[in-house]
């Protein structure tokens, strides 16, 4: 599942720790023994010029984080 995150008057120091806290809490649960996990990407305007832009910077970078992280498979 994607989501998205809005975050009026934020800029992209204060979402990486949004998103830092995201990643943390969803890895502290399990479900059935597998640990839990999140992929993550972010974008913020400026310098993105429109919504439309940042959403498609962020799934860029969720691709890329989802690539990066090694698959955990049962």
């Amino acid at each position: 599942d994607e989501f998205a995150i809005l975050l009026p008057g934020t800029d992209e120091l204060g979402c990486s720790e949004v998103a830092g806290r995201v990643r943390a809490t969803v890895c502290e649960f399990e479900v059935g023994g597998i640990p839990a996990s999140a992929s993550l990407g972010k974008a913020s305007c400026p310098p993105c010029d429109t919504l439309a832009e940042a959403l498609r910077v962020a799934d860029e970078r969720l691709y890329a984080d989802k690539a990066a992280r090694p698959r955990r498979d049962p």
